[in-house]
C-alpha cells in the first residue's frame, strides 16, 4: 500500500499557508461527527472540561486556545483525528506528557492528546509501551519484572517525547541514550496510514524518529524497547557552599565525563532563592553496581575540590526507582514557570570562564527568583554508536549544560535577560550544538544546533512521510512565527 493510498478521494491537499494556523473553519456538526466516531473524548471550547484539557505542563503556553482536543483512548481515535485534521487543513498538535519546550503540544489547531493511551507490557528482554505512557508508570512496570531501560528522572514526562529527542538520564553513561534502546515504533502518518518501523521496515523513518525530537513525522502510538536486567544502583549527593561553586565545576568537568561508564553524574550550581533540595554547589550521580565500587571515585572528586562537602548522602536500590529518587516528580515545581536553555561542550572550561559563569549567575536576582545551571557528563555509552546510526548527531560532546531560571512573580522579562547574559558567557565557549530535548524557538541557527549534518536528510524524510504538512516542523514553524 502506498503512503497516499488512504487519502480520501477529492480530499484537499493542504496549502502551506493554511497549515500554519487553525485551517478551514469546520462546521459545528462536523466536529460532533468526529466525536461520535471516537472511543475517547472530543472536547470543544464550549465544554466545561476545555480549560483543563487545553493546558500543557508548561504555563508559558496557557494562552493557547486549540479549536478542539481529542483525548485518544484507542489508536483508531488517533487515525480519526489525524484524518480530520488533514481534511480540514487544521494543524495537528500531538501531546503525551505535555512538556514540549516549544509549546508544540498545544496551539490553535487540533490537540491529539495521547495521555489516555497508556500502558506497558514487559516480555522477556522486550518492553512495549503505548504512546501516552509517562516515565513513572513505565519504570514501575519495568521494576515489577526486574528489567531496566535508561530513562529520565521526571515521572510526568512522556516516554515517547523523551525517547524521540534522545533521552539522557541517571544511567545513561552505562546504557546509552533512551533512543539507543528503542527497537521499533508504531506511527500514524499524516494521511492516516499506520506503519510499524524498525531497522528492517521503513528504516528511514525509524532512523529519523531516534533523535529528531521536535521534528514531527507522525503520531507515535507505540514504542518497543530492548531491556536489560536491573542492576543495583547507588545514588549519591554531595553539597558545598556558594564560595566553592567554581572549584566544584572545575573539579567535576575533569572527573565526571572521564569516569567509568557505570558512573553518570551532574554538577549543579544555584543562585537566588535557596533550593531546598540542593546546596549552592552540588554533585549528584548514579553508579551501576555494588556500592563499594563508587566510594573511591567520589573520594577522588572531593580531593580535587579541596574541601570536604557539607552534605554527603548515599542510597542503594536494586531497581529503576532507587531510594535516592532516580525517578521523581519535576523538581523545579509543578507547572511553575521555568525558562530553559541548553548547550553542549566539547572541551573543559578554564578558570576565567568558570568565574564569569558564577558572576553571571549572581548578577541581580530578584527576590523569589531561582537560578540553576546543571552540567551533565556525556561520554561512556552515549558516545559508542556512530553518529550516523540515528538522527541524534551530538555523541562526541564532553558534557551538556542546562540552565533553568524560575522568575520571580511579575519579573519574567528580567529573568530572561539574566539567563541571556549567562548564555552570553557560555555560548562562545560551547560547541554550537544543543540537545533536541531542549529546543529553543529563538535560536536562529536551530538546524545546525539540534540536527547538525542530519538536517537535510531529516527534512527529506519528513516531506516523504507527511507531504501534506499535517504535523509540520514545529521548531521551524515556531521560529517563523
Amino acid at each position: 500500500m502506498s503512503l497516499d493510498s488512504t487519502r480520501a478521494e477529492g480530499a484537499p491537499r493542504i496549502p502551506r499557508d493554511v497549515v500554519s494556523g487553525s485551517g478551514l473553519r469546520a462546521p459545528h456538526r462536523v466536529w460532533h461527527r468526529l466525536g461520535r466516531g471516537l472511543v475517547g473524548e472530543l472536547i470543544l471550547p464550549d465544554q466545561n472540561e476545555y480549560d483543563t484539557a487545553r493546558r500543557t505542563a508548561d504555563p508559558r503556553f496557557d494562552t493557547a486556545t486549540p479549536c478542539a482536543v481529542v483525548r485518544c483512548a484507542h489508536e483508531d481515535d488517533v487515525v480519526h483525528a489525524v484524518d480530520f485534521a488533514r481534511r480540514w487543513g487544521i494543524r495537528a498538535h500531538v501531546r503525551a506528557g505535555g512538556h514540549c519546550p516549544l509549546g508544540s503540544s498545544t496551539g490553535p489547531g487540533l490537540v491529539i492528546d495521547l495521555s489516555p493511551l497508556s500502558g506497558t507490557v514487559v516480555d522477556g528482554d522486550t518492553a512495549w509501551c503505548a504512546g501516552g505512557t509517562l516515565t513513572g508508570a513505565f519504570t514501575e512496570a519495568l521494576d515489577a519484572h526486574g528489567r531496566t531501560v535508561p530513562t529520565g528522572r521526571c515521572a510526568s514526562v512522556g516516554v515517547a517525547g523523551h525517547t524521540l529527542g534522545g533521552g539522557t538520564g541517571p544511567t545513561g553513561r552505562g546504557h546509552g541514550f533512551t533512543l539507543d534502546s528503542l527497537t521499533g515504533a508504531r506511527v500514524v502518518l499524516g494521511d492516516g496510514h499506520v506503519v510499524d518501523c524498525d531497522a528492517d521496515h521503513h528504516p528511514d523513518l525509524f532512523w529519523a524518529l531516534r533523535g529528531a525530537g521536535h521534528a514531527a513525522y507522525g503520531v507515535v502510538t507505540g514504542l518497543t524497547f530492548r531491556t536489560r536486567p536491573a542492576r543495583p544502583v547507588t545514588e549519591f549527593l554531595l553539597g558545598w557552599p556558594a564560595d566553592c561553586r567554581a572549584r566544584v565545576l572545575a573539579a567535576w568537568q575533569t572527573w565526571g565525563p572521564h569516569a567509568p561508564d557505570e558512573l553518570s553524574t551532574t554538577a549543579t550550581i544555584t543562585a537566588g532563592a535557596p533550593d531546598p533540595a540542593l546546596s549552592p554547589a552540588t554533585v549528584s550521580g548514579s553508579w551501576l553496581g555494588e556500592p563499594t565500587g563508587v566510594e573511591h571515585l567520589v573520594d577522588d572528586l572531593v580531593a580535587a575540590v579541596g574541601q570536604p562537602p557539607r552534605v554527603r548522602t548515599r542510597a542503594t536500590g536494586a531497581r529503576n526507582t532507587t531510594p535516592g529518587s532516580a525517578i521523581r516528580a519535576d523538581d523545579v515545581g509543578a507547572r511553575s514557570l521555568v525558562l530553559r536553555r541548553h548547550e553542549f561542550f566539547d572541551r573543559p572550561l578554564d578558570a576565567t570562564a568558570l568565574d564569569g559563569i558564577t558572576a553571571a549567575m549572581d548578577r541581580g536576582p530578584r527576590v523569589g527568583e531561582h537560578r540553576r545551571l546543571t552540567l551533565e557528563a556525556m561520554g561512556g555509552a552515549y558516545g559508542r554508536p556512530a553518529a550516523e546510526s540515528a538522527a541524534f548527531p551530538h555523541r562526541e560532546a564532553l558534557f551538556g549544560a542546562l540552565s533553568e531560571f524560575r522568575p520571580a512573580v511579575g519579573a519574567t522579562a528580567e529573568s530572561r535577560a539574566a539567563q541571556e547574559a549567562l548564555h552570553g558567557v557560555l555560548r562562545p565557549l560551547a560547541s554550537g550544538a544543543a540537545h533536541p530535548n531542549h529546543p529553543e524557538a529563538d535560536r536562529a541557527d536551530w538546524r545546525q544546533t539540534y540536527h547538525g549534518a542530519h538536517h537535510a536528510r531529516l527534512e527529506e524524510i519528513r516531506v516523504h512521510y507527511d507531504p501534506d504538512g499535517v504535523f509540520g516542523f514545529p521548531l521551524a514553524q515556531t521560529a517563523r512565527n
